[in-house]
């Protein structure tokens, strides 16, 4: 459902599938590694660790080839803001290659490659 790996999170735990409501919380707690996983408690935390979140886990703003994210704050093309990208290389420079999936305009083709300041990346939720 590739709706759902855009969406911040924050609604639902992402173990137990709680509201916060239903926990007794103003808002449900934020992983404080990759700030996209969400949980009502530390015992969902721990399973949802355990079942898979370690190996998809990264330190916010972090990035590795292969990795699928979202371009966003981009000034001089904001037609491609929301596009869907897997970085294909990392280079020393402050910048990313990466190569497009999902484009949000027409005119970009699916498999454009394209170098861009890794600020302008973002993590998108992985799929459950």
């Amino acid at each position: 459902d590739l709706p759902f790996s855009f969406t911040v999170g924050g609604n639902f735990c992402d173990c137990c599938g709680k509201a916060p409501r239903e926990a007794n919380l103003p808002v449900l707690f934020k992983c404080k590694a990759c700030r996209l996983a969400w949980y009502c408690s530390v015992s969902c935390q721990a399973m949802c660790w355990a079942n898979g979140h370690r190996d998809c886990c990264k330190k916010f703003g972090r990035f590795e080839k292969g990795d699928m994210v979202m371009l966003q704050g981009l000034k001089k093309r904001p037609d491609l803001n929301g596009s869907l990208v897997s970085v294909i290389d990392l280079p020393l420079n402050g910048r990313a290659v990466v190569c497009i999936l999902v484009p949000t305009d027409r005119s970009v083709q699916v498999g454009a490659v394209l170098s861009i300041k890794k600020e302008n990346l973002r993590h998108h939720r992985p799929l459950k």
